[in-house]
């Protein structure tokens, strides 16, 4: 067991970001939190989406394999519970699912969710650009599974969108976090943008919306951290309105999606929301 210790100077630098932050309100929710490295705008040749090539296929193999092993011992560790799992399973074709963005592998809690419903449609992860540049295990994971970077080079957004619009008319999912930027142990349901809504009703499928609560246990992390306790919360899917536009459908989706979260935030937590978003 992990024994208490000082919190890790990089995390109290973090919290103090996400304070500001929070106080600033608005836009500065989207921000990055993180002493992340600069990193190289993504070309069209730097990624297969689609993983067509054989390298690709191998390294997404091999990837797998890594993460249904690391996925086990990571949801004992942190006692992964899902609520809602029946709103998954209603979805047939394609979906959209978000979720908030707190923790390296905060993916866990959904994968975890998966396994439990036997679900066979393959997932897809929307990552920034910068996080298919990282060093290491993690890099590698970020790189060789069914991870979609956005890019600052608009020839490569072109393939990352016809991607998506591939992958969810072939009905998998894709997971999006419309908060934007991972904000460690963040327990608040943060701003969102706008454009996995724009995916999903560009496409005619639904948004599942989910949020992962946190408790804190009696272990602590390297970082001098609690570790924490995840319950994974899937909400009722929210379809595209056949009488609205492309744009007031995305914004239907995001308006009830954050409605959603921010009861699951209320009512596990029994405090009131009062962000200035």
């Amino acid at each position: 067991m992990s024994t208490k210790m000082g919190i890790s100077q990089d995390r109290l630098e973090v919290f103090k970001k996400i304070e500001e932050y929070e106080k600033l309100g608005g836009e500065n929710f989207f921000k990055d939190v993180e002493n992340d490295p600069p990193t190289k705008m993504l070309m069209p040749e730097d990624v297969d989406y689609l993983k067509k090539k054989l390298s690709s296929k191998i390294k997404y193999a091999l990837c797998k394999n890594l993460v249904n092993k690391m996925l086990k011992s990571y949801a004992v560790e942190h006692e992964i519970t899902v609520n809602g799992l029946e709103n998954l399973k209603e979805v047939k074709g394609g979906a959209v699912i978000t979720t908030n963005h707190f923790h390296h592998f905060d993916s866990s809690p959904l994968l975890y969710a998966l396994k439990e419903a036997k679900e066979k449609r393959k997932l897809h992860i929307i990552i920034r650009e910068g996080n298919y540049q990282i060093p290491g295990k993690l890099g590698f994971i970020l790189k060789s599974y069914s991870t979609f970077p956005l890019s600052s080079n608009m020839k490569t957004t072109i393939n990352l969108n016809k991607a998506i619009d591939t992958v969810l008319n072939k009905g998998d999912f894709i997971l999006v976090y419309p908060e934007q930027s991972m904000w460690w142990n963040y327990r608040k349901p943060r701003k969102f943008q706008v454009g996995a809504f724009r995916w999903a009703s560009r496409n005619n499928v639904p948004v599942i919306p989910c949020f992962t609560t946190m408790e804190d246990m009696d272990e602590y992390e390297e970082n001098g951290l609690k570790k924490q306790k995840l319950t994974f919360h899937i909400g009722k899917p929210i379809y595209p309105k056949e009488q609205l536009s492309m744009k007031a459908n995305a914004d239907f989706m995001l308006t009830e999606n954050h409605k959603y979260v921010v009861s699951v935030f209320e009512n596990f937590y029994n405090q009131k929301y009062n962000l200035n978003i």
